[in-house]
């Protein structure tokens, strides 16, 4: 299994050793492969219609999931396409899954738990509809997967079998990259005083269990993930 780690704030001695990778919009400089760069991500966000999303959350089956926004100005060319991902994120609450996410752009189909609780008007941890949540993000994942989408998977998946069980469905031709997000606990709460989405209280239970159950190079290869990204800060 691959595994690869880079920080989002390192020295510029350890930024010359790292390697340089480009926007794949515009060339310019970003810190991670194959995504956008700020300028071209912002343009992007414009572009895309969610409502495509939306409307497969209220169960229009034949909406599709994630259709391929109009080229605008030239911000998007297109892409020969590969072998599909399949990238499943890791990590407790405010280390900034859902920011990585969004800047892979629109070639990314991103399934969101806190979307699907934010259409659906639920708060986080409500035992009542929390089986809800799960059975729609299943539902898109599935249909994602199946239509070859590149997947992007925005949950927590704290335990072993919520990493397990992400890997589950139509995904036999799709690349495996599970990211996992190592901050520590004071950025945690830093973002949890200024976001103030959860209490601080349940943020550091989210983080002690992650700490406990913090996902494995050999774990992850038994499953069946192709390759490890840590990302620190």
């Amino acid at each position: 299994m691959q595994e690869i780690k880079y920080a989002r704030q390192e020295s510029s001695a350890q930024c010359s050793e790292r390697k340089e990778y480009k926007c794949r919009v515009c060339d310019g400089p970003v810190e991670w492969p194959d995504i956008l760069c700020r300028e071209c991500w912002k343009r992007d966000r414009e572009e895309q219609e969610w409502e495509s999303y939306l409307d497969f959350l209220d169960g229009d089956d034949t909406t599709p999931v994630n259709p391929e926004p109009p080229a605008k100005d030239g911000c998007r060319r297109s892409i020969p396409r590969e072998q599909p991902k399949l990238i499943v994120l890791c990590g407790p609450s405010h280390v900034g899954k859902t920011t990585f996410a969004r800047r892979l752009g629109g070639n990314f189909t991103v399934i969101s738990s806190d979307e699907i609780r934010k259409r659906l008007s639920i708060s986080f941890g409500d035992p009542e509809h929390e089986d809800k949540v799960w059975g729609i993000y299943e539902s898109v994942k599935r249909k994602a997967l199946k239509e070859g989408h590149n997947v992007v998977l925005d949950a927590c998946h704290i335990s072993k079998r919520a990493r397990w069980h992400s890997l589950q469905g139509p995904n036999a031709h799709h690349r495996k990259i599970c990211v996992v997000f190592d901050s520590p606990l004071r950025t945690i709460q830093q973002r949890c005083l200024k976001e103030k989405r959860m209490s601080l209280k349940k943020a550091e239970r989210m983080w002690k269990d992650f700490q406990k159950s913090k996902p494995t190079r050999e774990e992850l290869s038994s499953q069946g993930f192709d390759a490890l990204y840590v990302v620190k800060e």
